[in-house]
């Protein structure tokens, strides 16, 4: 990295000097190279005139028909970039409207004996799936939960419970 002579330096940094954002560290150091320095020196005083009698001026506020003809203009901008995309968006919705409250009828997709045969699948798959269901619960009950809880549980219950006789 090539080393910077203290005068690019130190004039890199007046701007940040001047708004106060230098550290104390940097702040000494383009100080002392200024004290030192015919020209920095003048550099860093003539940026502090500049800011101090920009700070003098009054404020001055924009007028009322300079701030609407400028939002105007900003809106015809708007308008243009996206009007394209808005008129688009509206063309699509009224395509999908006539399309939605079209009272035609659609001629139906696929044949009577094609939506015939997928509803006997359908209703073959259900009734498999509930047959399936059923046995798995068959399955839980008599393979886990008889073993491993019913019966356990009526063991302690007897081991702790006396017998009753009628």
């Amino acid at each position: 990295m090539p080393a910077t002579s203290p005068c690019s330096w130190t004039q890199e940094r007046i701007e940040a000097c001047i708004d106060g954002e230098l550290t104390p560290v940097e702040q000494d150091r383009l100080e002392a190279h200024a004290a030192t320095c015919a020209a920095c020196a003048a550099e860093l005083e003539d940026a502090r005139r500049l800011v101090g009698a920009l700070r003098t001026l009054p404020q001055v506020t924009c007028p009322d028909a300079v701030s609407q003809t400028l939002h105007d203009r900003i809106r015809q901008a708007r308008w243009r970039r996206w009007g394209w995309a808005y008129a688009a968006a509206a063309v699509l919705t009224l395509i999908a409207g006539y399309h939605l409250f079209d009272s035609e009828p659609v001629p139906p997709a696929f044949s009577p004996q094609e939506i015939a045969q997928a509803r006997r699948q359908v209703e073959w798959s259900l009734a498999y799936l509930g047959d399936l269901n059923s046995r798995m619960g068959t399955t839980v009950r008599d393979d886990v939960i008889q073993p491993r809880l019913v019966q356990p549980l009526r063991l302690n219950l007897d081991a702790i419970l006396p017998v009753q006789t009628m």
